[in-house]
């Protein structure tokens, strides 16, 4: 479910997304994995996908932001059969590890 920000941003689960993105099974199984650790007696997973992420400062300019080895840096959103939406930031990739995968986003203070 999208909700409207200001200046046309938009947010999918309380995160802000970009443009759409073909969803990634690595990406989306930690996604999954991190739900399951959050909130053990979910609703199953009913369907999936992957946005950019679309960080913005207070006065809405674009917060651009770029590190090495990751294999991208995604919000993917889990929408359960109860309609609720989990949204996580997820980074994959770490130097030369790209298998390792964590939670975000970045800081913006």
């Amino acid at each position: 479910m999208l909700a409207a920000g200001c200046d046309g941003q938009q947010f999918v689960g309380g995160l802000p997304v970009g443009d759409p993105v073909p969803t990634n099974a690595q990406f989306v199984d930690f996604a999954i994995a991190t739900l399951d650790t959050e909130v053990a007696d979910h609703a199953a997973v009913t369907s999936v996908a992957m946005y950019r992420p679309d960080f913005r400062t207070p006065d809405g300019s674009t917060i651009l932001f770029t590190r090495s080895g990751g294999m991208g840096d995604y919000v993917v959103a889990l929408t359960l059969a109860d309609d609720s939406v989990h949204a996580y930031f997820v980074m994959c990739g770490a130097g030369l590890d790209t298998k390792r995968c964590f939670i975000g986003p970045p800081s913006i203070d």
